[in-house]
């Protein structure tokens, strides 16, 4: 088993880990150093020495920039609404960004898959679509992990909707997890009454969940389902013209605990 540091309390806050550390983890070890020595920024910040200088502090990339704009919302025959829009964007650095696994359970083109892509990357993501957001480009790249042998413990890499009870009733008291309540509104571009409108919330289990699945001669093992939540009140001769799902199929990889 590993020892358990001390500074536990800190080590919980951190949520990236570079791919050196995460094999590691994978494999019951300690990983290198997750905290550096900041005394020279210390010493800047308070040059009273009014803060232990020989504190590490949390080594932990910046991956998001926010920026806050302020918008109107126009209420017609009322006084406006002013509001603040806070927007997300992966950290100006081309060592950073957004990435995602793919499995192929049937056969594919991957000319055909890119073009896919490159469609949605042109088209954006999420909400506010036509005010510029959610755009992105892509390459490809390969992530090279030395996964342990005879493991009976798996990992999430992702999100993870269970495919019914018996799919992970018997592994919840031998198992590490938390959950997460996810929802949000819907976004149709043909169907501008709509975006007022949330969809169905449900409860996952969130990234970096632990589960006693037991041994396997798989590298990987994908579980879960995909959720339809749409939602159950619309307007009257509203309806939705197409599906709204959420992917709650989680990819997992083995790890010794």
């Amino acid at each position: 088993d590993m020892e358990i540091p001390d500074n536990r309390k800190e080590l919980k806050g951190i949520q990236y880990f570079t791919s050196s550390q995460y094999n590691k983890i994978l494999k019951g070890e300690k990983p290198e150093i997750l905290y550096k020595n900041d005394a020279e920024l210390a010493s800047k910040r308070c040059p009273q020495n009014l803060v232990d200088i020989d504190e590490p502090k949390p080594l932990q990339p910046n991956i998001w920039k926010k920026d806050t704009t302020q918008r109107v919302k126009v209420n017609y025959g009322k006084d406006s609404e002013p509001f603040y829009l806070e927007k997300l964007y992966p950290f100006p650095d081309e060592n950073k960004g957004l990435y995602f696994i793919v499995v192929k359970e049937n056969p594919i083109e991957d000319t055909k898959f890119e073009a896919a892509l490159s469609l949605l990357g042109d088209n954006g993501l999420g909400l506010l679509r036509g005010l510029g957001n959610g755009h992105f480009s892509f390459q490809k790249d390969t992530l090279t992990l030395d996964l342990p042998q005879n493991a009976t413990n798996w990992i999430s890499l992702s999100l993870y909707r269970p495919d019914g009870e018996a799919e992970i009733l018997p592994y919840l008291d031998n198992s590490q997890y938390q959950f997460i309540k996810r929802g949000g509104w819907l976004n149709s571009p043909e169907q501008d009454d709509h975006i007022t409108i949330r969809k169905q919330s449900i409860m996952m289990f969130t990234e970096g969940s632990v589960f006693a699945f037991g041994a396997s001669n798989h590298a990987y093992e994908i579980k879960g389902k995909i959720e339809d939540i749409a939602p159950t009140k619309l307007p009257p001769n509203k309806p939705l013209k197409h599906a709204v799902y959420r992917d709650g199929r989680g990819i997992f990889l083995p790890i010794i605990v």
